[in-house]
């Protein structure tokens, strides 16, 4: 990681000299990623919120709603899930204000996770069931087979192992015929 990030610094030189902010504030999400990576979390927290503070400068409000999902991923890697659920559910409000259908689903399949790690399992289900349903109108399988196996887990942790069980199912058989071996080996593990 070490040379990856000379690198980024190299091109985060580059694009000062042109005064180049947006391409900045992609840049210091790279270094923010970087350092999660490393687990240099605080300088993480500072690289991804100068990327938020740069993309608002500039209005992009995809990049702003990139940069305070990284900023929940990070707080809900460090321990802070209340400070990840704050930034998750901004991200939400955003991509529903955009109006785009998988990004959206994304922020309901994020807040399902971190609600069934905060023991809030009705609000998982709804988010997870929400993320699901968006994934499969935009025809989206792979991405509705993570969220079903993540309601599988959902219901494993409740005690519904026949439901578990149902879900699981449909995933694997779907996964070894499009060969998704990641979603096969988490699928498997649950099983």
């Amino acid at each position: 990681y070490g040379q990856a990030l000379d690198n980024v610094y190299l091109a985060m030189q580059i694009y000062q000299t042109q005064q180049d902010t947006r391409a900045m504030a992609s840049i210091y999400n790279s270094i923010g990623t970087i350092l999660e990576k490393m687990g240099q979390f605080e300088e993480a927290l500072q690289a991804h919120q100068q990327s938020l503070d740069l993309h608002y400068k500039t209005g992009d409000q995809q990049g702003i709603a990139s940069a305070i999902y990284n900023l929940g991923d990070l707080n809900r890697t460090m321990g802070d899930k209340q400070k990840a659920l704050s930034y998750f559910l901004q991200a939400l409000e955003m991509d529903q204000a955009a109006g785009d259908p998988k990004n959206i689903a994304y922020s309901h399949n994020k807040l399902g996770f971190l609600y069934s790690e905060l023991g809030n399992f009705a609000q998982s289900a709804i988010h997870l069931n929400q993320a699901l349903a968006l994934f499969e109108q935009i025809h989206a399988p792979r991405d509705a087979d993570w969220a079903r196996t993540s309601l599988a887990k959902l219901a494993m942790d409740q005690g519904n192992y026949n439901e578990a069980q149902h879900l699981l199912d449909g995933v694997i058989v779907r996964a070894m015929k499009q060969e998704y071996k990641s979603l096969l080996v988490d699928a498997y593990k649950l099983a």
